[in-house]
């Protein structure tokens, strides 16, 4: 870990550390995964994801139940929407392009809501571009604005996303991913 990067750790509180694997059974990445919650980001060098909590226009008004957008995969796994920067992208068009390819969704009023820092604890794939052993993804929240089915993307992993109830999101998700959900609820009745 960079000096950098423990420096701007140390200024957070970590709410929740979970253990993954991704990648295939011949391959598989071990990581730990952190999740924090705040409106600054890690340095940017080390973001290589944005990621957003999306929910209806008018939920919560007049008795609407609320729902939150989740991405779907061929794994049968559900998660925050979203995904990895471009070169040359800001955060903020990162996140524009990904929600709207994953979802069909336009998105409005996007706020920082936090970021997940992942420790990867497998040896470095030949060639990889992303950063070693550490990296972060970002976390907003935001309100569907415009649906789009022809901008859609979906490719043989990303199936696609769609809105559930928050007790149906919170079964689907992990703990680290659903106190993000949990956060924005409670931001968007302040």
């Amino acid at each position: 870990m960079t000096t950098m990067l423990a420096a701007f750790l140390a200024c957070h509180t970590p709410l929740a550390v979970e253990e993954a694997v991704w990648g295939s059974r011949d391959s598989p990445v071990h990581l730990r995964i952190t999740s924090y919650l705040g409106t600054d980001w890690p340095p940017l060098d080390l973001i290589t994801s944005v990621r957003c909590v999306v929910f209806r226009a008018g939920d919560g008004e007049a008795g609407r139940e609320p729902a939150v957008l989740l991405g779907h995969d061929a794994d049968g796994g559900c998660g925050i929407p979203g995904g990895r920067r471009e070169p040359g992208e800001t955060l903020d068009q990162t996140l524009a392009r990904e929600l709207l390819e994953e979802s069909g969704w336009t998105l409005r009023d996007p706020a920082p809501l936090g970021f997940l820092h992942f420790l990867n604890r497998s040896p470095k794939p030949p060639g990889s571009p992303y950063p070693y052993p550490d990296f972060a993804q970002v976390i907003y929240t935001a309100t569907a604005a415009t649906y789009h089915p022809d901008a859609l993307l979906p490719d043989a992993y990303e199936l696609g996303a769609r809105f559930h109830p928050i007790a149906e999101a919170q079964r689907y998700l992990s703990p680290g991913q659903f106190l993000y959900v949990d956060a924005a609820l409670k931001a968007r009745t302040r």
